[in-house]
């Protein structure tokens, strides 16, 4: 049997309404054991913040038009899955090897095959 290695990984859909934790150990391969899931609801502001940034991002040249608003509302999320990951460590105090987080999408545009988080 291959190394086991422990995994926290977090995720924030197309909702925009919170974070779905999880943390797992698995071989890599075959082996997957669920230790922990969660979930960290959002703030009113940062779900409003991002649904009204969504809807404001109609094209590619509109990323370069918010840019201000997109990076405070990538600093909000940012911090608040920071916290949710502190907060899953006090729950478990267990040692992690991988930590994933895909970010959030705020505009995609699957004919251009352009996708912005």
């Amino acid at each position: 049997m291959g190394k086991i290695y422990t995994a926290l990984g977090l995720m924030s859909g197309t909702s925009m309404d919170g974070v779905d934790a999880s943390i797992i150990k698995t071989d890599g391969n075959r082996k997957y054991y669920v230790i922990l899931d969660r979930y960290f609801k959002y703030p009113k502001y940062i779900h409003k913040n991002l649904i009204s940034l969504r809807d404001k991002i109609k094209n590619f040249k509109d990323l370069r038009k918010y840019k201000k608003q997109i990076k405070k509302v990538e600093e909000e999320i940012t911090v608040f899955h920071a916290k949710s990951v502190n907060k899953i460590l006090k729950i478990k105090n267990i040692k992690i090897d991988f930590l994933g987080f895909h970010g959030q999408t705020i505009y995609h545009n699957a004919k251009k095959k352009l996708l912005d988080k």
